[in-house]
């Protein structure tokens, strides 16, 4: 019997170890997921355009250590990065303003970064911090507005829609706010908007629709059961529809919606079966020849390291299947079936197939083996060449210059020239104001002003 207690102890113990540690990876570590999306206008040099996706970061309260987050971006090697709201807390009590700058800076580092705001940084009481830190890293502010992005010769129409302090502006046309030109209107659109809820009314005016939309704001459903998904998100409420995936535009699929589990934790802090992602979105005209160039770049590295790939495995087994059947005196599906039908009379012309079939397959071979870069004895490996209609360079990630994360000890300076909305906040009457106007930055944004909260009167009652 004290050995079944001290078994029974044991188990128990190490449940719990197991437990915690899941726990932990749950919501202490972050993974990236690869979606392919495939549209017809995503040709030419967007065929293999990469953009990695985050949301609902949530600094400082992410858990998720940011030299993590910029490693597993720099890792997806970019050609964008698309920060889709919720940088910060609303509360974000312990965030130095230098830690910030230099996390954003590490990512325009990777590659041109563009962001839109979540409800928490509508409302974030550190709100002006983040415009800073933003402007000074390079980061493209989208605030309900529309650009033009130019990659390889190539127009791209992006779109951000920020956060407001209410839900009325996701009503009827969401797009109401954002102008596009005759010319954007043309391109292919990329929108950065926060809610997935409203993805229909992203689509309400034809000429603004989107091509992709990159979401976030649902952290995925907080705790995600199989065959079910997640159980709760804000602005869906129970079992959430848009909580994690690509989901596509009823009547026209060639419209879709990547939406990203996020990082951080918000109201829930506990993360189960839904762990903190970063999203690597590759566009592409073909799907099928995307996933089979991401497959090949894959096994191609595999094979160098020595590992099993998916061609080993079905290489072998076929293998196999020969060998069982010439020790059964039948034929494979391994070997030509015009064979299978040589009767023992014809043996002079089966020795004959044979051998031309022999002589094919050393051609074959011959030929792989040149593609490989082994022909005769040479044995240093020669990577494939790249497929014309998808960038297989997109997916390899094996050696990677990673920027370093940093703190800087003094705090960046002020930006001057800031142009970016900005809030005020009336000390009586504690009304806020939206300012969209070209400001004297230096003045407005002193290291006088409270740490805690940024406050000037509206200068229009003046």
């Amino acid at each position: 019997m004290a050995k079944k207690g001290a078994f029974n102890t044991l188990l128990g113990m190490g449940t719990i170890v197991l437990g915690a540690a899941y726990v932990y990876g749950q919501n202490f570590s972050v993974g990236t997921t690869d979606y392919f999306v495939e549209n017809p206008r995503f040709d030419n040099a967007l065929n293999g355009f990469t953009i990695a996706h985050l949301s609902d970061i949530h600094l400082p309260n992410q858990m998720v250590d940011v030299n993590a987050i910029v490693k597993q971006v720099a890792e997806i090697q970019p050609d964008i990065i698309a920060l889709s709201g919720d940088m910060i807390e609303t509360d974000a009590t312990g965030l130095e303003e230098a830690e910030l700058y230099t996390f954003l800076r590490a990512l325009t580092d990777i590659a041109p970064t563009f962001a839109t705001f979540g409800n928490h940084d509508a409302v974030s009481l550190h709100q002006n911090m983040l415009i800073r830190a933003m402007a000074k890293a390079g980061v493209v502010h989208l605030n309900d507005r529309a650009i033009t992005y130019t990659y390889k010769g190539q127009a791209i129409t992006l779109m951000g829609l920020d956060d407001k302090a209410n839900r009325h502006f996701l009503n009827g046309d969401a797009l109401r706010t954002v102008s596009l030109t005759t010319e954007q209107k043309m391109q292919p659109k990329i929108l950065l908007a926060h809610h997935p809820e409203a993805f229909l009314r992203y689509h309400e005016n034809i000429d603004k629709s989107p091509d992709l939309v990159l979401s976030g704001h649902a952290h995925g459903g907080q705790i995600r059961l199989p065959f079910i998904g997640g159980l709760f998100a804000p602005g869906q409420g129970r079992l959430p529809k848009y909580t994690s995936g690509v989901f596509y535009l009823p009547g026209n699929p060639a419209k879709q919606m990547v939406v990203s589990r996020g990082i951080g934790a918000s109201s829930f802090p506990i993360r189960l079966n839904n762990r903190p992602e970063i999203v690597a979105v590759h566009l592409t005209t073909d799907i099928d020849r995307a996933v089979s160039g991401l497959t090949e770049a894959i096994d191609y590295v595999a094979e160098q390291e020595g590992a099993v790939t998916s061609n080993t495995i079905r290489e072998n087994h076929a293998a196999k299947q020969a060998e069982r059947a010439q020790a059964h005196g039948y034929f494979s599906e391994k070997e030509d079936l015009d064979l299978a039908e040589v009767s023992a009379s014809n043996q002079a012309t089966a020795a004959t197939t044979s051998a031309s079939i022999d002589a094919t397959a050393d051609v074959i071979i011959s030929e792989l083996n040149h593609r490989k870069g082994v022909d005769g004895l040479q044995t240093t490996p020669v990577p494939p060449a790249p497929v014309a209609e998808y960038d297989d360079d997109v997916v390899d990630r094996t050696s990677i210059d990673l920027p370093k994360y940093e703190v800087a000890e003094e705090k960046v300076t002020h930006a001057s020239d800031l142009t970016e909305s900005y809030i005020l906040l009336d000390p009586e009457t504690k009304e806020r104001t939206v300012v969209a106007e070209r400001v004297d930055a230096e003045q407005i944004f002193s290291d006088n002003l409270n740490e805690e909260m940024f406050i000037v009167a509206d200068p229009k009652k003046k």
